[in-house]
């Protein structure tokens, strides 16, 4: 109950009632967690913060916009790209090969995920 209730007065506002997220914010219902997804590491991020600037330890993600970078075309075949990856797209080299260049050290190389970036 008083995790609830602490739920409800600090997390509501951005992950939702339902902890389903909205926009910028990630759904919590998900085993798909940045930083780990086991209790150490929540505690972690709730002791921290993310991009809390008066704690030391805090967590930061911080991913760069493409403007410039990339043209429609290309973003268009790293999103391809990106979606084969769960097997929900249709793999395309070009996508791959922008995706190895811009994206992977910080991503993996198969989209893995590095959480200490």
């Amino acid at each position: 109950a008083g995790g609830a209730a602490a739920f409800k007065v600090n997390c509501v506002q951005c992950h939702g009632a339902g902890a389903a997220g909205s926009p910028g914010y990630p759904n919590l219902n998900d085993d798909d967690w940045i930083w780990g997804g086991t209790l150490t590491e929540i505690e972690y991020t709730l002791t921290h913060g993310i991009r809390w600037e008066a704690a030391d330890q805090t967590r930061v993600n911080y991913m760069p916009a493409f403007e410039g970078v990339l043209d429609a075309g290309q973003a268009s075949a790293v999103a391809s790209h990106v979606l084969s990856l769960s097997g929900k797209g249709k793999a395309n080299g070009t996508g791959a090969q922008l995706f190895a260049d811009n994206c992977a050290a910080c991503h993996g190389a198969a989209g893995e995920g590095m959480p200490t970036m």
